[in-house]
């Protein structure tokens, strides 16, 4: 597969880290987050989406001085070895990515909307029209996701709007009531959400200029920051701490009670559809990150030949465990995990990048 670097612009930024950043709002994420941080779910979101804009940012100024994409950076700040080790981490993070988002978007699909069909059926749902997508590039993914961040959009605040009667204020207090200790931890640890923000860094080259990326990361991040922390902030309002724990679907469950009239009932059938594409999307760019890593690191000209040998192996990985209670914790232990591509690597990297800085400078300093 060809690619002509800097195609791509800051819409199609922006909607690379929405898409990626807003999947898990839509499954058992936040249920289960609220049992280590109660009341303070909101905060969590916050500062995971503050601290990976602040990776994402600084990981920029590295590119904008060390030019090429991350794998590159690496090779000329730690060697081959090195960005492989960083290439094959990312590889496995993204696409293990894409198996458990798969699993659980397939699960739900069959719960809410398609009880009928059998499992697979559901998993072809979602695996045929991203390896179609992948098979038209890049470029038609982060445009296909720039076209349908609007809608997506309108239906969070639609949902919001409709159910704000419902809202309970005392459901955000008291704060602490699960232990800070438990909500400390939920803070340092809920930044892993968020690692797909580092595809900005994957494909660096391909976009026009650095400040299309600065300006995607800044905007899909707070977009995508915003969506969660009011959605979040609405469960709680509206079902409280102990009850938000007994729920699958948050999303679900908060469209279900939007009402408008008598003649105008059941939306949640209606917005079925946006998590059933976010899914679609967020699937789609995680195996798409996962074959490109692989191909850059193995010099392959094209990815299109392995796509649907990776596509089948993902489907099987996803059909492996054996209850809905096995996916979610593996989810919980992949965001855990996956911190170390949010604070581990890109500190690294820039550490490393501060230091031979300030060598070259002294060593060409005169004397």
């Amino acid at each position: 597969m060809s690619y002509r670097p800097g195609n791509m612009g800051m819409s199609d930024a922006i909607a690379l880290v929405f898409m990626v950043t807003i999947s898990r709002v839509f499954l058992t994420g936040l249920p289960r987050l609220l049992e280590s941080a109660g009341q303070l779910l909101w905060l969590v979101i916050v500062v995971a989406g503050t601290v990976s804009i602040g990776v994402a940012l600084a990981m920029i100024y590295v590119a904008e001085h060390v030019s090429g994409d991350l794998l590159t950076i690496t090779e000329r700040l730690w060697g081959r070895a090195g960005a492989w080790i960083v290439g094959l981490f990312y590889m496995v993070v993204f696409w293990a990515n894409a198996v458990v988002l798969l699993r659980q978007y397939a699960e739900h699909t069959l719960l809410t909307a398609l009880p009928s069909i059998n499992f697979l059926q559901s998993l072809l749902w979602y695996v045929i029209p991203a390896v179609l997508f992948i098979y038209l590039g890049i470029e038609a993914i982060s445009r296909t996701m720039w076209l349908l961040l609007p809608f997506i959009s309108a239906s969070f605040i639609i949902v919001w709007l409709c159910i704000f009667p419902y809202a309970y204020i005392y459901n955000l207090f008291p704060w602490g009531a699960t232990g800070y200790e438990n909500v400390i931890q939920a803070v340092i640890t809920g930044p892993g959400a968020d690692v797909g923000v580092m595809l900005i860094l994957i494909f660096a080259p391909m976009f026009q200029d650095a400040r299309y990326l600065r300006t995607g990361v800044i905007f899909g991040m707070v977009i995508s920051t915003a969506v969660n922390t009011i959605t979040a902030l609405m469960y709680v309002l509206v079902f409280g701490v102990n009850v938000g724990q007994e729920k699958i679907l948050p999303f679900f469950e908060l469209a279900r009670l939007a009402y408008l009239s008598r003649y105008v009932q059941h939306l949640e059938a209606v917005f079925i559809v946006t998590w059933v594409i976010s899914g679609v999307m967020a699937f789609t760019i995680s195996m798409y990150i996962g074959l490109y890593i692989i191909s850059r690191l193995t010099g392959l000209p094209s990815f299109r030949p392995i796509t649907l040998t990776v596509a089948m192996i993902l489907v099987f990985l996803s059909m492996t465990p054996t209850a809905v209670n096995n996916i979610i914790y593996l989810d919980q232990q992949w965001v855990l995990w996956s911190n170390i591509g949010v604070y581990i690597i890109p500190g690294l990297l820039f550490i490393t990048f501060l230091f031979k800085r300030n060598k070259r400078s002294d060593t060409c300093a005169p004397r």
